[in-house]
């Protein structure tokens, strides 16, 4: 009897992936073009300040646990006009006690009610994007916004110093936006199956502009097995005003927007 014939399905790339290849590319060739037709110039900025934001403890739900974890609050100072960007970021933590069905939402809101969601050169500067397969969904290089600061119109701003992937279980997870608001950014994470025998965390980054102190609320909401809990948070800046944002000594490029999405 001859060898069976390999299975070609086997060798492709997951849909999943490849998607997230091609926005990544959209997403760079986007803020590139933007130099080369002469309609803005960047810069790389790092935060000015980074400050922790306390959250509730560590809770039962239904069989699992969930938590809210490592958030922080981050701000560059005023630019001329009075605005300045501000991000919030985190991860949150759930475990489905086995193969119970699971889900998370988080909604941040800006409580500036002038403030928006700021802008990459193609969505809103909010990280993960929906998708299907979240584990193919690379967390990009830099942050790149557009904003006006120390002459530029876009800035490269750090995004790996608080989340380096998106969720480190290897069980099927999709995130989705749940509609739009001006100055609400949600995630609502979905595992049918489960975080599996160890708990799930997923990441998540919103960054917000506005000519006030930053100040927002983050309310998330855990559901295992039918059993939910809530679990609210405060992040407000502390130190304020804070000094104009300074360029750092190298320029956004095409190495630090390679991942953009």
């Amino acid at each position: 009897m001859s060898d069976p014939q390999p299975d070609n399905k086997s060798d492709r790339i997951p849909r999943g992936a490849i998607v997230v290849v091609i926005v990544g590319l959209i997403g760079t060739f986007g803020v590139l073009a933007l130099d080369w037709a002469g309609g803005g110039t960047s810069a790389e900025l790092t935060w000015t300040t980074i400050e922790e934001v306390k959250t509730p403890d560590e809770v039962k739900v239904g069989p699992g646990t969930f938590s809210m974890d490592r958030t922080t609050l981050s701000a560059i100072g005023q630019n001329g006009g009075g605005e300045a960007v501000y991000r919030v970021a985190g991860s949150v933590r759930v475990d489905s006690g086995g193969n119970n069905p699971t889900s998370v939402r988080c909604d941040i809101r800006s409580l500036d009610p002038d403030s928006t969601i700021a802008r990459t050169p193609k969505r809103r500067a909010s990280w993960p994007r929906p998708s299907d397969e979240l584990q193919a969904q690379e967390v990009p290089e830099s942050s790149v916004v557009k904003f006006n600061a120390v002459g530029n119109d876009i800035l490269g701003l750090p995004i790996r110093d608080v989340v380096r992937r998106y969720t480190n279980t290897a069980s099927s997870t999709l995130v989705d936006w749940d509609g739009f608001e001006d100055r609400t950014q949600n995630w609502v994470w979905d595992m049918k199956d489960g975080t599996g025998p160890s708990p799930a965390t997923m990441g998540y980054v919103v960054i917000f502009k506005s000519s006030v102190k930053p100040d927002a609320t983050l309310k998330c909401v855990a559901d295992v097995d039918g059993n939910t809990v809530t679990k609210k948070a405060r992040a407000t800046q502390t130190e304020w005003p804070l000094p104009e944002p300074e360029v750092d000594s190298t320029d956004v490029g095409a190495d630090s927007t390679s991942n953009v999405e």
